[in-house]
């Protein structure tokens, strides 16, 4: 079962955690999202680092590709 704070929160693993993706992928599929644009800094480079497994299950993924995102933090 997914936790959440609110109908718009999840409760997900930190970005630098391995559980971190899976968990956001389920909380994508559990809610049918359609889009994703990351925003904070603790997570952008798991979610680029993986952006194109998110994309091909149907989420649009809005971030920089994950070579950039090493490079700005």
């Amino acid at each position: 079962p997914l936790e959440t704070d609110g109908p718009w929160f999840a409760r997900v693993p930190r970005g630098d955690e391995p559980d971190f993706v899976p968990a956001l992928t389920r909380v994508a599929e559990d809610r049918e999202l359609t889009w994703l644009l990351p925003t904070l800094p603790g997570e952008l480079p798991a979610i680029a680092a993986h952006a194109e497994r998110l994309r091909a299950r149907g989420l649009a993924v809005y971030v920089a590709p994950a070579d950039a995102v090493a490079v700005c933090r």
